[in-house]
């Protein structure tokens, strides 16, 4: 059964690890910076949902470096 939906598997895994490590990230900015948070996003890195992403997917990428999406 696990090896017949193995893949289907992994990657449920990787999509809720990304959105996991991209609410975890907004709630880390917005504790730190307060109500002003998405400003300061917008200030000083400009294009704010792309370094979200680039977290996802760097946090996702080091998972599957180390193995962790193995079943």
């Amino acid at each position: 059964m696990i090896r017949r939906h193995g893949q289907i598997l992994r990657l449920l895994m990787m999509i809720v690890d990304a959105l996991v490590a991209m609410t975890l990230f907004v709630l880390v900015a917005a504790i730190r910076f307060g109500p002003e948070w998405p400003a300061m996003w917008l200030t000083s890195v400009g294009v704010a949902w792309l370094l979200l992403l680039a977290y996802a997917i760097a946090w996702v990428a080091l998972l599957g470096l180390h193995g962790s999406y193995r079943p």
